[in-house]
């Protein structure tokens, strides 16, 4: 049984980290996951996935980042308990040093300005309410839809542990748009992680 669809939007330039991603995602039976791969505008893609989406709850991923940590508590709080929002928290990495530990709580801060925050799509939402919201495609498109995602949220659950890892680095910071000189450029070459192509459907 599909518990949580994990939705990861990709560009070729990171074909290396996207096995990563899917890689760390796969770890767990009842867990799908969806590629959006081409040069579509990054809330297009999350759109299309969490419409085709199969499990109770989605969770949005970065190509560039992965999940970490034991899963095994969220996905049994998302298929016994049925909450709309699972938070967690997420490692937050810039240039692979430590930058923080961003706790996503249903109460938090809706401005994201402190480590403490709200609703975020990195997390579990339950899917009909992350498709009641459509995604933006401005590079901070995740604030308001984070905002507008929380009205609708009635129960929630925290797993105070870290299950995202933010791997974030500034010079290899790429947009969907093929007219990025980037866009096609290797970004951070990780090794091909093995994944199990039987268990990715491919949003094309």
């Amino acid at each position: 049984m599909t518990v949580v669809s994990v939705c990861i939007p990709t560009v070729p330039a990171r074909e290396s980290l996207l096995t990563r991603a899917v890689w760390s995602a796969q770890r767990f039976a009842g867990v799908e996951v969806l590629v959006a791969p081409g040069d579509r505008p990054m809330g297009d893609k999350l759109n299309e996935m969490f419409a085709r989406a199969s499990g109770r709850m989605v969770v949005a991923l970065d190509d560039d980042d992965m999940l970490i940590g034991d899963w095994r508590t969220a996905i049994q709080l998302a298929g016994e308990y049925a909450p709309d929002f699972i938070g967690w928290r997420v490692l937050w990495t810039e240039d692979g040093r430590y930058a923080g530990s961003v706790a996503h709580r249903h109460g938090g801060d809706e401005s994201w300005s402190t480590l403490e925050r709200g609703v975020s799509p990195k997390c579990a939402v339950a899917t009909e309410i992350a498709r009641s919201v459509p995604f933006g495609n401005d590079y901070t498109a995740d604030r308001p839809w984070s905002k507008a995602v929380r009205g609708q949220v009635g129960s929630a659950a925290f797993v105070d542990d870290h299950l995202y890892h933010y791997d974030h680095w500034n010079a290899h910071m790429v947009g969907t748009s093929p007219d990025d000189a980037r866009y096609t450029n290797v970004q951070r070459y990780v090794g091909m992680w093995p994944v199990n192509e039987e268990r990715i459907t491919w949003v094309v």
